[in-house]
Protein backbone atom coordinates (compact mmCIF):
# COMPACT_ATOMS: atom_id res chain seq x y z
CA UNK A 1 0.00 0.00 0.00
CA UNK A 2 1.58 3.37 -0.94
CA UNK A 3 2.04 5.74 1.93
CA UNK A 4 2.20 9.30 2.89
CA UNK A 5 4.66 11.14 4.78
CA UNK A 6 6.42 14.75 4.88
CA UNK A 7 8.55 16.97 7.21
CA UNK A 8 7.77 20.22 8.81
CA UNK A 9 11.38 21.82 9.45
CA UNK A 10 12.02 24.83 11.78
CA UNK A 11 15.03 27.03 10.97
CA UNK A 12 17.37 28.80 13.43
CA UNK A 13 18.22 32.51 11.71
CA UNK A 14 20.80 35.75 12.32
CA UNK A 15 21.35 38.87 10.37
CA UNK A 16 23.54 41.48 10.79
CA UNK A 17 23.44 44.69 9.26
CA UNK A 18 26.18 46.02 6.93
CA UNK A 19 28.47 47.32 9.93
CA UNK A 20 28.01 43.81 11.27
CA UNK A 21 25.45 44.87 14.84
CA UNK A 22 22.39 42.26 14.98
CA UNK A 23 19.59 43.43 13.31
CA UNK A 24 15.68 42.01 14.14
CA UNK A 25 15.18 38.72 12.78
CA UNK A 26 11.18 38.91 12.51
CA UNK A 27 11.39 41.92 10.22
CA UNK A 28 14.23 40.68 8.19
CA UNK A 29 12.58 37.52 7.94
CA UNK A 30 8.93 39.40 6.48
CA UNK A 31 11.40 40.75 3.91
CA UNK A 32 12.37 37.51 3.07
CA UNK A 33 9.39 36.02 2.65
CA UNK A 34 8.49 38.88 0.27
CA UNK A 35 11.16 37.94 -1.94
CA UNK A 36 9.71 34.54 -2.05
CA UNK A 37 6.25 35.76 -2.46
CA UNK A 38 7.90 37.48 -5.98
CA UNK A 39 10.42 35.24 -7.25
CA UNK A 40 8.69 31.78 -6.76
CA UNK A 41 5.72 29.77 -8.40
CA UNK A 42 3.47 30.04 -5.13
CA UNK A 43 -0.41 31.15 -4.15
CA UNK A 44 -0.72 33.03 -0.63
CA UNK A 45 -1.58 30.62 2.32
CA UNK A 46 -5.65 30.63 3.18
CA UNK A 47 -4.78 31.73 6.85
CA UNK A 48 -2.79 34.36 5.71
CA UNK A 49 0.66 32.81 6.83
CA UNK A 50 2.69 32.16 3.84
CA UNK A 51 2.97 30.80 1.08
CA UNK A 52 2.25 27.11 -1.44
CA UNK A 53 5.00 26.95 -3.74
CA UNK A 54 4.63 25.05 -7.03
CA UNK A 55 6.98 21.95 -5.81
CA UNK A 56 3.87 21.36 -3.54
CA UNK A 57 5.30 22.19 -0.35
CA UNK A 58 4.65 25.43 1.91
CA UNK A 59 7.19 28.09 3.06
CA UNK A 60 6.51 30.55 6.44
CA UNK A 61 7.26 32.64 9.04
CA UNK A 62 6.72 30.95 12.41
CA UNK A 63 6.33 32.33 15.52
CA UNK A 64 9.47 33.06 17.57
CA UNK A 65 11.45 34.71 14.56
CA UNK A 66 12.00 31.71 12.93
CA UNK A 67 11.13 30.42 9.05
CA UNK A 68 9.00 26.78 8.34
CA UNK A 69 9.31 24.44 5.55
CA UNK A 70 7.54 21.79 4.74
CA UNK A 71 8.12 19.20 2.15
CA UNK A 72 4.95 18.04 -0.33
CA UNK A 73 3.13 14.65 0.50
CA UNK A 74 5.58 12.00 -0.32
CA UNK A 75 4.96 8.82 -1.41
CA UNK A 76 8.11 7.20 -0.45
CA UNK A 77 11.34 8.54 1.97
CA UNK A 78 13.44 9.32 -1.57
CA UNK A 79 11.20 12.14 -1.71
CA UNK A 80 11.01 13.68 1.80
CA UNK A 81 14.58 13.39 1.75
CA UNK A 82 14.78 14.62 -1.93
CA UNK A 83 12.52 18.11 -1.33
CA UNK A 84 13.96 18.67 2.31
CA UNK A 85 17.64 19.57 0.53
CA UNK A 86 15.34 20.84 -2.13
CA UNK A 87 13.93 23.62 0.62
CA UNK A 88 17.43 24.07 1.75
CA UNK A 89 18.77 25.67 -1.18
CA UNK A 90 16.08 27.70 -1.77
CA UNK A 91 16.43 29.06 1.82
CA UNK A 92 20.29 30.06 1.19
CA UNK A 93 19.19 31.59 -1.83
CA UNK A 94 16.37 33.73 -0.60
CA UNK A 95 19.06 34.75 2.01
CA UNK A 96 21.65 35.73 -0.61
CA UNK A 97 18.95 38.24 -2.30
CA UNK A 98 17.60 39.21 0.98
CA UNK A 99 21.49 39.99 1.94
CA UNK A 100 21.65 42.09 -1.79
CA UNK A 101 18.64 44.00 -1.24
CA UNK A 102 18.71 44.42 2.63
CA UNK A 103 22.67 45.75 2.29
CA UNK A 104 22.76 43.04 5.15
CA UNK A 105 26.28 41.62 6.56
CA UNK A 106 24.57 38.34 6.08
CA UNK A 107 21.49 36.33 6.99
CA UNK A 108 22.18 32.73 7.77
CA UNK A 109 19.54 29.75 8.40
CA UNK A 110 21.05 26.98 10.86
CA UNK A 111 19.40 23.59 10.98
CA UNK A 112 19.33 23.99 14.51
CA UNK A 113 17.48 21.67 17.44
CA UNK A 114 18.36 23.55 20.97
CA UNK A 115 20.02 26.71 22.20
CA UNK A 116 22.66 26.57 24.36
CA UNK A 117 22.07 30.15 25.36
CA UNK A 118 20.12 29.11 28.30
CA UNK A 119 17.09 30.33 26.27
CA UNK A 120 15.63 27.34 26.54
CA UNK A 121 14.34 27.35 22.98
CA UNK A 122 14.57 24.47 20.72
CA UNK A 123 13.51 23.78 16.78
CA UNK A 124 11.44 21.58 16.20
CA UNK A 125 11.35 18.89 13.36
CA UNK A 126 7.95 17.37 12.80
CA UNK A 127 7.59 14.35 11.21
CA UNK A 128 3.51 13.17 9.59
CA UNK A 129 2.85 10.26 8.49
CA UNK A 130 -0.82 9.16 6.71
CA UNK A 131 -2.52 6.27 8.22
CA UNK A 132 -5.78 4.77 9.19
CA UNK A 133 -4.66 2.83 12.67
CA UNK A 134 -6.54 2.61 15.90
CA UNK A 135 -5.60 5.38 17.63
CA UNK A 136 -6.01 4.30 20.91
CA UNK A 137 -3.47 1.07 20.78
CA UNK A 138 -1.43 3.38 18.27
CA UNK A 139 0.83 5.07 21.50
CA UNK A 140 2.08 1.53 22.89
CA UNK A 141 3.14 0.30 19.15
CA UNK A 142 5.12 3.22 18.56
CA UNK A 143 6.87 4.43 21.68
CA UNK A 144 9.72 2.05 22.45
CA UNK A 145 10.12 2.51 18.57
CA UNK A 146 10.37 6.30 18.68
CA UNK A 147 12.26 5.95 21.88
CA UNK A 148 15.32 3.57 20.53
CA UNK A 149 15.23 4.58 17.02
CA UNK A 150 17.45 7.98 18.57
CA UNK A 151 20.72 5.55 18.02
CA UNK A 152 19.63 6.01 14.30
CA UNK A 153 17.55 9.88 14.11
CA UNK A 154 19.54 11.56 16.88
CA UNK A 155 20.96 14.94 15.70
CA UNK A 156 23.66 14.53 18.56
CA UNK A 157 24.99 17.35 20.76
CA UNK A 158 25.09 18.69 24.02
CA UNK A 159 22.61 18.21 27.28
CA UNK A 160 20.91 21.87 27.21
CA UNK A 161 19.46 21.52 30.20
CA UNK A 162 23.31 20.92 31.93
CA UNK A 163 23.74 25.17 32.90
CA UNK A 164 28.05 24.55 33.23
CA UNK A 165 28.81 21.19 31.84
CA UNK A 166 29.00 20.03 28.64
CA UNK A 167 27.54 16.34 28.20
CA UNK A 168 27.07 14.59 24.73
CA UNK A 169 23.77 13.15 23.82
CA UNK A 170 23.41 11.64 20.86
CA UNK A 171 19.90 13.67 21.19
CA UNK A 172 20.06 17.23 22.75
CA UNK A 173 16.16 17.60 21.76
CA UNK A 174 15.85 14.33 24.40
CA UNK A 175 16.33 16.99 27.26
CA UNK A 176 12.76 18.84 25.74
CA UNK A 177 10.47 15.54 25.61
CA UNK A 178 8.96 15.68 28.97
CA UNK A 179 5.91 13.17 29.02
CA UNK A 180 5.16 10.19 27.34
CA UNK A 181 2.09 11.07 25.59
CA UNK A 182 0.55 14.63 25.24
CA UNK A 183 -1.16 16.68 22.99
CA UNK A 184 0.94 19.85 23.43
CA UNK A 185 4.08 20.63 20.93
CA UNK A 186 5.56 23.64 23.16
CA UNK A 187 5.63 22.42 26.05
CA UNK A 188 5.68 19.54 27.66
CA UNK A 189 6.24 17.81 24.86
CA UNK A 190 5.31 14.25 24.51
CA UNK A 191 7.42 11.00 22.72
CA UNK A 192 3.92 10.20 21.00
CA UNK A 193 1.75 13.06 20.00
CA UNK A 194 -1.74 13.26 19.91
CA UNK A 195 -2.94 15.76 17.51
CA UNK A 196 -5.24 14.21 15.36
CA UNK A 197 -5.82 16.75 12.41
CA UNK A 198 -5.95 14.45 9.19
CA UNK A 199 -6.13 17.75 6.26
CA UNK A 200 -7.75 15.22 4.85
CA UNK A 201 -10.44 12.70 3.66
CA UNK A 202 -11.05 9.23 3.19
CA UNK A 203 -10.87 8.38 7.18
CA UNK A 204 -7.31 9.27 7.16
CA UNK A 205 -5.46 10.24 10.20
CA UNK A 206 -1.51 12.03 10.69
CA UNK A 207 0.69 11.13 12.87
CA UNK A 208 3.05 14.15 13.95
CA UNK A 209 6.00 13.38 15.64
CA UNK A 210 7.42 15.64 17.68
CA UNK A 211 10.34 13.61 18.86
CA UNK A 212 12.64 13.76 15.77
CA UNK A 213 15.67 16.38 15.09
CA UNK A 214 17.03 18.05 12.19
CA UNK A 215 19.80 15.39 10.32
CA UNK A 216 21.91 16.29 7.69
CA UNK A 217 22.65 13.01 6.65
CA UNK A 218 20.56 11.34 3.36
CA UNK A 219 21.21 8.05 5.23
CA UNK A 220 19.54 8.99 8.50
CA UNK A 221 16.79 11.30 7.24
CA UNK A 222 15.77 7.92 4.64
CA UNK A 223 16.10 5.69 7.51
CA UNK A 224 14.14 7.71 9.97
CA UNK A 225 11.03 8.03 7.15
CA UNK A 226 11.15 4.40 5.88
CA UNK A 227 11.53 2.58 9.47
CA UNK A 228 8.91 4.62 11.11
CA UNK A 229 6.68 4.03 7.76
CA UNK A 230 6.70 0.66 8.20
CA UNK A 231 6.32 0.79 11.81
CA UNK A 232 3.12 2.16 11.21
CA UNK A 233 2.05 0.49 8.28
CA UNK A 234 2.18 -3.00 10.95
CA UNK A 235 0.35 -1.02 13.65
CA UNK A 236 -2.46 -0.11 11.11
CA UNK A 237 -2.51 -4.25 10.36
CA UNK A 238 -3.15 -4.76 14.22
CA UNK A 239 0.17 -6.69 14.52
CA UNK A 240 0.65 -4.58 18.07
CA UNK A 241 4.43 -4.31 16.56
CA UNK A 242 4.93 -2.43 20.28
CA UNK A 243 3.19 -4.27 22.84
CA UNK A 244 6.29 -6.81 24.30
CA UNK A 245 8.54 -3.88 24.31
CA UNK A 246 7.18 -1.45 26.32
CA UNK A 247 9.27 0.73 28.67
CA UNK A 248 8.94 1.19 32.46
CA UNK A 249 10.29 4.79 31.73
CA UNK A 250 10.14 5.80 28.13
CA UNK A 251 11.45 9.19 28.81
CA UNK A 252 14.33 8.06 30.52
CA UNK A 253 14.86 5.71 28.51
CA UNK A 254 15.24 7.90 26.24
CA UNK A 255 17.60 9.71 27.63
CA UNK A 256 19.57 7.07 28.35
CA UNK A 257 20.12 6.00 25.60
CA UNK A 258 21.19 9.20 24.04
CA UNK A 259 23.68 9.01 26.75
CA UNK A 260 25.90 6.44 25.10
CA UNK A 261 27.62 6.42 21.82
CA UNK A 262 28.51 2.69 21.70
CA UNK A 263 24.67 1.83 21.99
CA UNK A 264 24.83 -0.27 24.83
CA UNK A 265 23.25 1.24 27.36
CA UNK A 266 19.93 -0.58 28.19
CA UNK A 267 16.56 0.44 29.74
CA UNK A 268 13.88 -1.33 32.05
CA UNK A 269 10.92 -2.90 30.56
CA UNK A 270 7.50 -3.32 32.00
CA UNK A 271 8.12 -7.15 32.54
CA UNK A 272 11.47 -6.44 34.15
CA UNK A 273 13.77 -6.65 31.22
CA UNK A 274 16.96 -4.86 30.61
CA UNK A 275 17.07 -4.45 26.90
CA UNK A 276 19.14 -1.62 24.59
CA UNK A 277 17.85 0.28 22.07
CA UNK A 278 19.68 -2.25 19.32
CA UNK A 279 17.20 -4.81 21.06
CA UNK A 280 14.74 -2.97 20.45
CA UNK A 281 15.32 -1.81 16.69
CA UNK A 282 15.85 -5.54 15.55
CA UNK A 283 12.47 -6.76 17.55
CA UNK A 284 10.41 -4.30 14.74
CA UNK A 285 12.76 -4.76 12.20
CA UNK A 286 12.66 -8.59 12.95
CA UNK A 287 8.82 -8.07 12.56
CA UNK A 288 8.52 -6.27 9.17
CA UNK A 289 10.88 -9.01 7.77
CA UNK A 290 8.43 -11.71 8.57
CA UNK A 291 5.86 -9.35 6.83
CA UNK A 292 7.33 -7.78 3.85
CA UNK A 293 5.41 -9.19 1.40
CA UNK A 294 1.86 -8.52 3.23
CA UNK A 295 0.03 -6.33 0.94
CA UNK A 296 -0.33 -3.69 3.65
CA UNK A 297 3.55 -2.76 3.24
CA UNK A 298 4.89 -0.20 0.64
CA UNK A 299 6.40 -1.23 -2.58
CA UNK A 300 9.64 -0.20 -1.14
CA UNK A 301 9.38 -2.25 1.53
CA UNK A 302 12.49 -4.88 1.06
CA UNK A 303 14.75 -1.71 0.18
CA UNK A 304 13.83 -0.53 3.59
CA UNK A 305 14.58 -3.74 5.55
CA UNK A 306 17.53 -3.95 3.87
CA UNK A 307 19.00 -0.80 4.55
CA UNK A 308 17.30 -0.76 8.34
CA UNK A 309 19.43 -4.37 8.38
CA UNK A 310 22.76 -3.11 7.63
CA UNK A 311 22.69 0.25 9.89
CA UNK A 312 21.79 -1.64 13.10
CA UNK A 313 24.74 -4.18 12.38
CA UNK A 314 27.20 -1.45 11.70
CA UNK A 315 25.64 0.13 15.07
CA UNK A 316 27.14 -2.93 16.95
CA UNK A 317 30.90 -0.86 16.56
CA UNK A 318 29.43 2.61 17.24
CA UNK A 319 30.78 5.22 17.40
CA UNK A 320 33.57 4.64 14.80
CA UNK A 321 31.51 2.48 12.72
CA UNK A 322 28.78 5.18 11.44
CA UNK A 323 31.33 8.56 12.42
CA UNK A 324 30.94 9.31 8.76
CA UNK A 325 27.35 8.24 7.88
CA UNK A 326 24.86 9.62 10.99
CA UNK A 327 24.79 12.91 11.93
CA UNK A 328 25.49 12.32 16.13
CA UNK A 329 28.77 10.26 15.54
CA UNK A 330 30.24 12.64 12.55
CA UNK A 331 29.87 15.02 15.73
CA UNK A 332 30.83 12.83 17.82
CA UNK A 333 34.61 12.71 15.95
CA UNK A 334 34.31 16.07 15.53
CA UNK A 335 34.03 17.17 19.20
CA UNK A 336 36.89 14.12 20.38
CA UNK A 337 39.15 16.08 17.96
CA UNK A 338 38.94 19.52 19.63
CA UNK A 339 38.76 18.11 23.10
CA UNK A 340 41.70 16.30 22.21
CA UNK A 341 43.03 19.68 20.96
CA UNK A 342 42.74 21.29 23.77
CA UNK A 343 44.31 19.18 25.94
CA UNK A 344 41.59 17.29 27.16
CA UNK A 345 39.74 13.19 26.70
CA UNK A 346 36.31 12.35 26.85
CA UNK A 347 36.91 10.81 30.44
CA UNK A 348 38.41 14.22 31.63
CA UNK A 349 35.36 15.99 30.40
CA UNK A 350 33.00 13.91 31.90
CA UNK A 351 35.09 14.13 35.18
CA UNK A 352 34.55 18.14 34.79
CA UNK A 353 30.69 17.43 34.00
CA UNK A 354 30.43 15.85 37.51
CA UNK A 355 32.65 18.73 38.81
CA UNK A 356 30.89 21.22 37.80
CA UNK A 357 27.42 19.72 38.90
CA UNK A 358 29.31 19.38 42.38
CA UNK A 359 30.62 23.07 42.67
CA UNK A 360 26.59 24.28 41.72
CA UNK A 361 24.80 22.84 44.30
CA UNK A 362 27.69 24.30 46.29
CA UNK A 363 27.44 28.00 45.30
CA UNK A 364 23.78 27.57 44.98
CA UNK A 365 23.52 26.56 48.95
CA UNK A 366 26.70 28.56 49.51
CA UNK A 367 25.51 32.26 51.17
CA UNK A 368 25.76 35.26 49.48
CA UNK A 369 26.27 36.05 45.65
CA UNK A 370 24.76 33.10 43.59
CA UNK A 371 26.26 32.62 40.85
CA UNK A 372 22.98 33.05 38.53
CA UNK A 373 24.21 36.61 38.45
CA UNK A 374 27.87 36.21 38.62
CA UNK A 375 28.66 33.25 36.71
CA UNK A 376 30.64 29.85 37.49
CA UNK A 377 33.40 31.39 36.31
CA UNK A 378 37.10 30.99 36.81
CA UNK A 379 37.30 34.48 39.37
CA UNK A 380 34.16 33.31 41.24
CA UNK A 381 35.82 29.79 41.74
CA UNK A 382 39.11 31.11 42.61
CA UNK A 383 37.94 34.43 44.43
CA UNK A 384 39.32 33.92 48.22
CA UNK A 385 36.58 35.91 49.06
CA UNK A 386 34.15 33.95 47.14
CA UNK A 387 32.03 30.82 49.50
CA UNK A 388 33.94 28.00 47.17
CA UNK A 389 37.44 29.03 48.15
CA UNK A 390 37.18 25.51 50.86
CA UNK A 391 35.82 23.66 48.72
CA UNK A 392 38.12 24.13 45.99
CA UNK A 393 40.97 23.75 48.77
CA UNK A 394 39.06 20.64 49.78
CA UNK A 395 38.95 18.84 46.42
CA UNK A 396 42.65 20.25 44.83
CA UNK A 397 43.59 16.46 46.09
CA UNK A 398 40.59 14.42 44.61
CA UNK A 399 41.28 16.10 41.04
CA UNK A 400 45.03 15.52 41.58
CA UNK A 401 44.11 11.82 41.85
CA UNK A 402 42.42 12.30 38.39
CA UNK A 403 44.99 13.74 36.80
CA UNK A 404 43.13 17.17 37.06
CA UNK A 405 44.01 20.39 38.37
CA UNK A 406 42.02 23.65 38.90
CA UNK A 407 44.36 25.92 36.09
CA UNK A 408 42.42 23.78 33.85
CA UNK A 409 38.96 25.20 35.19
CA UNK A 410 38.92 27.95 32.44
CA UNK A 411 40.46 26.24 29.82
CA UNK A 412 37.36 23.60 30.40
CA UNK A 413 34.94 26.83 30.16
CA UNK A 414 36.23 27.93 27.08
CA UNK A 415 36.49 24.32 25.14
CA UNK A 416 32.77 23.96 26.43
CA UNK A 417 31.96 27.49 24.10
CA UNK A 418 33.78 26.30 21.52
CA UNK A 419 31.81 22.71 21.47
CA UNK A 420 28.78 24.20 21.40
CA UNK A 421 29.88 26.45 18.64
CA UNK A 422 30.73 23.67 16.64
CA UNK A 423 27.57 22.12 17.56
CA UNK A 424 25.74 25.56 15.71
CA UNK A 425 28.00 26.05 12.75
CA UNK A 426 27.50 22.10 11.87
CA UNK A 427 24.07 23.02 11.11
CA UNK A 428 24.53 25.82 9.29
CA UNK A 429 22.96 26.20 5.69
CA UNK A 430 25.04 26.82 2.53
CA UNK A 431 28.58 26.37 1.69
CA UNK A 432 29.76 27.35 5.11
CA UNK A 433 28.37 25.60 7.35
CA UNK A 434 30.80 22.46 9.13
CA UNK A 435 28.56 19.69 7.64
CA UNK A 436 28.63 20.95 3.96
CA UNK A 437 32.61 21.72 3.62
CA UNK A 438 33.06 18.39 5.16
CA UNK A 439 30.64 16.90 2.44
CA UNK A 440 32.28 19.00 0.17
CA UNK A 441 35.73 17.63 0.92
CA UNK A 442 34.27 14.28 0.20
CA UNK A 443 35.63 13.08 4.10
CA UNK A 444 31.75 11.90 4.66
CA UNK A 445 29.45 8.82 3.06
CA UNK A 446 25.89 10.03 3.76
CA UNK A 447 24.17 10.11 0.71
CA UNK A 448 22.23 7.51 0.07
CA UNK A 449 21.37 5.95 -3.68
CA UNK A 450 18.44 7.85 -5.51
CA UNK A 451 18.45 10.48 -3.31
CA UNK A 452 19.06 12.78 -6.47
CA UNK A 453 18.11 15.67 -8.82
CA UNK A 454 17.47 17.89 -6.17
CA UNK A 455 17.03 20.94 -8.67
CA UNK A 456 14.20 19.11 -10.27
CA UNK A 457 12.05 18.89 -6.72
CA UNK A 458 13.03 22.80 -6.70
CA UNK A 459 10.60 23.72 -9.20
CA UNK A 460 8.37 20.52 -9.47
CA UNK A 461 5.98 18.51 -7.32
CA UNK A 462 6.42 14.88 -6.55
CA UNK A 463 4.66 12.41 -9.03
CA UNK A 464 1.90 11.04 -6.75
CA UNK A 465 -0.61 12.55 -4.74
CA UNK A 466 -2.54 15.38 -4.42
CA UNK A 467 0.94 17.11 -4.05
CA UNK A 468 0.87 16.53 -7.82
CA UNK A 469 -2.21 18.30 -8.48
CA UNK A 470 -1.65 20.88 -6.17
CA UNK A 471 1.60 21.88 -7.46
CA UNK A 472 0.75 21.99 -10.92
CA UNK A 473 -2.29 24.01 -10.49
CA UNK A 474 0.36 26.50 -8.54
CA UNK A 475 2.50 27.00 -11.59
CA UNK A 476 -0.59 27.69 -13.70
CA UNK A 477 -2.23 30.35 -11.43
CA UNK A 478 0.75 32.25 -9.90
CA UNK A 479 0.99 35.49 -11.41
CA UNK A 480 -3.18 35.78 -11.78
CA UNK A 481 -4.64 38.55 -10.26
CA UNK A 482 -4.91 38.22 -6.38
CA UNK A 483 -8.43 36.08 -6.71
CA UNK A 484 -6.70 32.46 -5.43
CA UNK A 485 -5.54 31.32 -2.26
CA UNK A 486 -4.65 27.72 -0.88
CA UNK A 487 -4.12 25.38 1.88
CA UNK A 488 -2.98 21.41 2.07
CA UNK A 489 -6.85 20.64 0.88
CA UNK A 490 -7.79 22.92 -1.64
CA UNK A 491 -7.35 26.09 -3.70
CA UNK A 492 -9.76 28.89 -3.42
CA UNK A 493 -10.99 30.83 -6.21
CA UNK A 494 -12.58 34.31 -4.42
CA UNK A 495 -14.19 35.34 -7.78
CA UNK A 496 -15.42 32.28 -9.27
CA UNK A 497 -16.31 31.39 -5.79
CA UNK A 498 -15.61 27.96 -6.63
CA UNK A 499 -12.45 25.62 -5.30
CA UNK A 500 -10.35 22.63 -6.14
CA UNK A 501 -11.14 20.05 -3.68
CA UNK A 502 -7.91 18.25 -2.70
CA UNK A 503 -9.22 16.38 -0.06
CA UNK A 504 -8.73 13.16 -1.12
CA UNK A 505 -4.72 12.37 -0.67
CA UNK A 506 -4.58 10.62 -3.73
CA UNK A 507 -6.31 13.21 -6.02
CA UNK A 508 -5.43 12.55 -9.44
CA UNK A 509 -7.35 15.68 -11.39
CA UNK A 510 -8.26 19.15 -10.77
CA UNK A 511 -11.60 19.12 -9.81
CA UNK A 512 -13.29 22.76 -9.35
CA UNK A 513 -16.63 23.01 -8.01
CA UNK A 514 -19.01 25.46 -6.03
CA UNK A 515 -19.69 22.69 -3.33
CA UNK A 516 -16.38 22.45 -2.70
CA UNK A 517 -16.34 26.30 -1.39
CA UNK A 518 -18.01 24.47 2.23
CA UNK A 519 -14.40 23.47 2.65
CA UNK A 520 -12.97 26.97 2.85
CA UNK A 521 -15.69 27.69 5.56
CA UNK A 522 -14.59 24.71 7.58
CA UNK A 523 -10.88 25.34 7.46
CA UNK A 524 -11.37 29.00 8.42
CA UNK A 525 -13.93 27.90 11.21
CA UNK A 526 -10.98 25.60 12.56
CA UNK A 527 -8.31 28.06 12.45
CA UNK A 528 -10.67 30.11 14.08
CA UNK A 529 -11.58 27.74 16.88
CA UNK A 530 -7.57 26.87 16.85
CA UNK A 531 -6.54 30.71 17.45
CA UNK A 532 -8.92 30.84 20.69
CA UNK A 533 -8.26 27.72 21.56
CA UNK A 534 -4.31 28.80 21.97
CA UNK A 535 -5.12 32.33 23.53
CA UNK A 536 -6.89 30.33 25.95
CA UNK A 537 -3.95 28.21 27.12
CA UNK A 538 -1.77 31.21 27.16
CA UNK A 539 -4.40 32.82 29.56
CA UNK A 540 -4.90 29.80 32.03
CA UNK A 541 -2.42 30.66 35.01
CA UNK A 542 -0.37 27.64 35.40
Amino acid sequence: MERLMGLENEYAFHATGPRGGTVDPQHVLQDLNAIAREELPSLPSLNGNGIFLGNGGRLYQDAGAHEEWCTPESANPWDVVRYLAAGEEMLTGLAAKLVARRNLGCATFYKSNVDYSGTGSTWGAHENYMHRADLAKLPEDLIPFLVSRVIITGAGGFDPTTPTGCCFTLSPRAFHITANVTNSSTNDRGIYHTKNEPLCSGGYHRLHVLVGESLYSHTGNWLKFATTALVVAMAEAGLRPGRDMALRRPVDALRAYASDPTCRTTAGTVSGEAISALDIQRHYLDLAQRHRSAPFMPPWVQRAVDEWDVMLKRLRGAPDSVATCLDWAIKHRLYGARIEKRGFTWQMLHSWNNLMRLLRICAELAPGEAPQRTGLTADFVHDPRAPLKDIVKELAPHLAARGMHWDQFDRFMKLRLELFEIDTRFGQLGPGGIFNSLDHAGVLQHQFPGVDNIPHALANPPAIGRARVRGEAIRRLHGSPPRYTCDWSLIVDAENKTALDLRDPWERAENWSAEAMTVREDAQLLTLLRQRAAQTAAEVPF
